[in-house]
């Protein structure tokens, strides 16, 4: 498994995203709140998701607040 230094990680991802926040210059597509069916609907999507990839071992717990996560690249 390839091994990422966390802080070198977030600089990039920081660069990355002002640069497209930069170039995109346009105000937020949502601008009403999520009615309260919805919010419930991707709730259940997420905890689905979730329990369905530490099922599969894709996601495994590593520590109080670390995770790993096995992504296929093919």
């Amino acid at each position: 498994m390839k091994e990422v230094n966390y802080n070198e990680f977030k600089k990039k991802v920081k660069k990355k995203s002002i640069s497209i926040v930069r170039s995109i210059d346009r105000t937020a597509p949502r601008r009403r709140p999520r009615d309260e069916g919805e919010e419930l609907v991707l709730a259940k999507m997420a905890a689905k998701s979730w329990d369905d990839a530490t099922a599969s071992g894709r996601l495994k717990k590593v520590g109080g607040r670390q995770y790993s996560l096995k992504i296929d690249y093919e």
